[in-house]
């Protein structure tokens, strides 16, 4: 079995719901980036303050990769990485999958991604 699973699609998909129900009948660490990123708006961190911001500009435009993998780098420190993760909403960018098969690699982790 793969340690990691991307799970990849449109908005309203439903891969939120199945990354959830994946997460949790398999045992694995639900990483909603979406919801991490809300979470961080509603806190008014640094971080949340830059994502409301750029929500707020309406264009329905996505936040740049340098922030969301500097957002991801550091979520994964409050994390235990030794248990498997189904990711949702993240990676949305070739730059953001590049920079999250670079992490897999340098742990020698595989992943499986599902569209």
């Amino acid at each position: 079995m793969h340690k990691n699973i991307i799970l990849m699609g449109p908005p309203g998909s439903g891969k939120g719901t199945q990354a959830k129900n994946l997460a949790k009948k398999l045992g694995y660490f639900y990483f909603g980036t979406g919801d991490l990123m809300r979470v961080e708006a509603k806190k008014q961190t640094k971080y949340g303050q830059i994502f409301q911001s750029i929500w707020n500009r309406g264009f329905g435009e996505l936040v740049p990769d340098e922030i969301v993998d500097t957002f991801i780098q550091d979520e994964f420190k409050n994390i235990n990485l030794d248990q498997s993760i189904i990711f949702d909403g993240y990676p949305r960018t070739i730059h953001q999958a590049k920079f999250l098969e670079n992490i897999f690699t340098s742990r020698g982790e595989d992943f499986l991604v599902i569209d």
